[in-house]
Protein backbone atom coordinates (compact mmCIF):
# COMPACT_ATOMS: atom_id res chain seq x y z
CA UNK A 1 0.00 0.00 0.00
CA UNK A 2 2.66 2.39 0.71
CA UNK A 3 4.31 1.81 -2.74
CA UNK A 4 1.01 2.46 -4.16
CA UNK A 5 1.36 6.50 -3.13
CA UNK A 6 4.49 7.13 -4.73
CA UNK A 7 7.06 8.37 -2.55
CA UNK A 8 10.07 9.86 -2.74
CA UNK A 9 11.40 7.91 0.52
CA UNK A 10 9.92 4.87 2.03
CA UNK A 11 11.59 3.04 4.67
CA UNK A 12 10.72 -0.24 5.56
CA UNK A 13 11.80 -1.47 8.61
CA UNK A 14 12.21 -5.79 9.06
CA UNK A 15 9.41 -5.80 6.28
CA UNK A 16 9.03 -9.46 5.88
CA UNK A 17 9.35 -10.42 9.41
CA UNK A 18 6.64 -12.98 10.15
CA UNK A 19 5.56 -13.53 6.29
CA UNK A 20 5.87 -17.31 4.92
CA UNK A 21 7.82 -18.12 2.10
CA UNK A 22 5.46 -17.40 -0.63
CA UNK A 23 4.38 -14.03 0.74
CA UNK A 24 8.19 -13.38 1.18
CA UNK A 25 8.71 -14.30 -2.38
CA UNK A 26 5.72 -11.98 -3.42
CA UNK A 27 6.59 -9.55 -1.52
CA UNK A 28 10.45 -8.88 -2.40
CA UNK A 29 9.43 -9.22 -6.53
CA UNK A 30 6.80 -6.01 -5.61
CA UNK A 31 9.71 -4.32 -4.55
CA UNK A 32 12.16 -5.15 -6.61
CA UNK A 33 9.11 -4.39 -9.26
CA UNK A 34 8.37 -1.17 -7.98
CA UNK A 35 12.03 0.06 -7.76
CA UNK A 36 12.75 -0.67 -11.60
CA UNK A 37 9.02 1.38 -12.71
CA UNK A 38 9.86 4.61 -10.26
CA UNK A 39 11.95 6.97 -8.68
CA UNK A 40 11.01 5.99 -4.92
CA UNK A 41 14.23 5.41 -2.77
CA UNK A 42 14.47 2.59 -0.44
CA UNK A 43 15.38 2.48 2.69
CA UNK A 44 15.10 -1.24 3.74
CA UNK A 45 16.33 -2.07 7.29
CA UNK A 46 16.83 -5.69 7.88
CA UNK A 47 18.55 -8.81 9.54
CA UNK A 48 17.92 -11.16 6.44
CA UNK A 49 21.21 -10.74 4.39
CA UNK A 50 19.57 -12.46 1.74
CA UNK A 51 16.90 -9.78 1.05
CA UNK A 52 20.10 -7.78 1.58
CA UNK A 53 22.21 -9.24 -0.69
CA UNK A 54 18.92 -9.14 -3.68
CA UNK A 55 17.34 -5.60 -3.13
CA UNK A 56 20.32 -3.91 -2.01
CA UNK A 57 22.74 -1.18 -3.86
CA UNK A 58 24.26 0.10 -0.96
CA UNK A 59 24.68 -2.17 2.63
CA UNK A 60 25.00 0.69 5.30
CA UNK A 61 25.94 -0.53 9.14
CA UNK A 62 25.14 1.01 11.46
CA UNK A 63 25.97 0.09 15.56
CA UNK A 64 24.94 2.14 18.61
CA UNK A 65 23.48 4.73 16.42
CA UNK A 66 27.04 5.59 14.80
CA UNK A 67 27.67 4.70 10.43
CA UNK A 68 30.71 1.84 10.38
CA UNK A 69 30.10 0.77 7.09
CA UNK A 70 28.81 2.03 3.56
CA UNK A 71 29.54 0.84 0.21
CA UNK A 72 27.47 -2.09 -2.20
CA UNK A 73 27.05 -5.33 -0.80
CA UNK A 74 29.57 -7.12 -3.36
CA UNK A 75 32.39 -4.47 -2.55
CA UNK A 76 31.96 -5.67 1.20
CA UNK A 77 32.25 -9.02 0.77
CA UNK A 78 35.58 -8.45 -1.09
CA UNK A 79 37.23 -6.65 1.96
CA UNK A 80 36.39 -9.45 4.09
CA UNK A 81 38.58 -12.77 3.50
CA UNK A 82 38.38 -16.32 5.06
CA UNK A 83 42.31 -17.47 5.86
CA UNK A 84 42.67 -21.24 6.99
CA UNK A 85 45.64 -22.45 8.29
CA UNK A 86 47.26 -25.26 10.59
CA UNK A 87 49.41 -23.45 12.73
CA UNK A 88 50.84 -24.90 16.07
CA UNK A 89 48.67 -25.08 18.96
CA UNK A 90 49.62 -21.28 20.63
CA UNK A 91 48.60 -19.43 17.44
CA UNK A 92 48.60 -16.19 17.19
CA UNK A 93 45.72 -14.29 18.66
CA UNK A 94 42.97 -11.67 16.85
CA UNK A 95 45.62 -8.93 18.67
CA UNK A 96 47.96 -9.96 17.09
CA UNK A 97 47.90 -10.07 13.42
CA UNK A 98 46.01 -7.07 11.36
CA UNK A 99 42.73 -6.76 10.12
CA UNK A 100 41.09 -9.89 12.45
CA UNK A 101 37.54 -9.73 12.98
CA UNK A 102 37.00 -13.04 14.41
CA UNK A 103 39.05 -16.26 14.72
CA UNK A 104 37.73 -19.60 15.47
CA UNK A 105 39.42 -23.41 15.86
CA UNK A 106 37.72 -25.42 13.88
CA UNK A 107 38.65 -29.35 13.47
CA UNK A 108 42.18 -28.33 14.96
CA UNK A 109 42.47 -25.74 11.90
CA UNK A 110 41.97 -22.01 12.43
CA UNK A 111 39.49 -19.72 10.68
CA UNK A 112 40.78 -15.90 10.29
CA UNK A 113 38.16 -13.93 8.98
CA UNK A 114 40.14 -10.53 7.97
CA UNK A 115 39.25 -7.08 7.41
CA UNK A 116 41.24 -5.37 4.45
CA UNK A 117 44.32 -7.79 4.02
CA UNK A 118 46.19 -9.16 0.97
CA UNK A 119 48.22 -11.89 0.15
CA UNK A 120 50.72 -10.60 2.99
CA UNK A 121 47.92 -11.64 5.68
CA UNK A 122 49.13 -15.58 4.24
CA UNK A 123 53.07 -14.51 4.49
CA UNK A 124 51.95 -13.37 8.01
CA UNK A 125 50.46 -17.51 8.92
CA UNK A 126 53.36 -18.36 7.34
CA UNK A 127 55.98 -16.73 9.38
CA UNK A 128 53.89 -17.76 12.54
CA UNK A 129 54.51 -21.17 11.86
CA UNK A 130 51.60 -22.03 9.28
CA UNK A 131 51.93 -25.97 7.90
CA UNK A 132 49.66 -25.47 5.55
CA UNK A 133 46.87 -22.09 4.18
CA UNK A 134 44.35 -21.57 1.57
CA UNK A 135 42.51 -18.32 1.46
CA UNK A 136 38.85 -18.28 0.77
CA UNK A 137 35.83 -16.32 0.23
CA UNK A 138 32.91 -15.56 3.15
CA UNK A 139 29.07 -14.50 1.56
CA UNK A 140 27.70 -11.56 2.63
CA UNK A 141 26.07 -12.89 6.26
CA UNK A 142 29.37 -14.28 7.62
CA UNK A 143 30.79 -10.86 6.58
CA UNK A 144 28.49 -8.82 8.12
CA UNK A 145 28.40 -10.84 11.42
CA UNK A 146 32.07 -10.84 11.81
CA UNK A 147 31.98 -7.10 11.29
CA UNK A 148 29.40 -6.59 14.15
CA UNK A 149 30.99 -9.24 17.01
CA UNK A 150 34.73 -7.71 16.51
CA UNK A 151 34.65 -5.90 19.49
CA UNK A 152 32.19 -7.60 21.12
CA UNK A 153 32.99 -10.46 24.19
CA UNK A 154 31.87 -13.47 23.86
CA UNK A 155 30.30 -14.32 27.24
CA UNK A 156 31.62 -16.85 29.14
CA UNK A 157 29.92 -20.35 30.57
CA UNK A 158 27.14 -18.89 33.26
CA UNK A 159 27.50 -15.20 32.00
CA UNK A 160 23.96 -13.67 31.89
CA UNK A 161 23.05 -11.92 28.89
CA UNK A 162 22.24 -8.44 28.85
Amino acid sequence: MALAQDPELLILDEPTLGLDVVAKRAFLEAVLRSVDESDTTIIYCSHQMDEIERLADNLIILERGELKHMSPPDDFCERVTLWVAELPSAAPGPGMLPGVLQVQRIDGLFHYLVLDQDEGFGALLDAQGARRRYRGDVNLERAVNAFLTRNHATPGPGTPLP
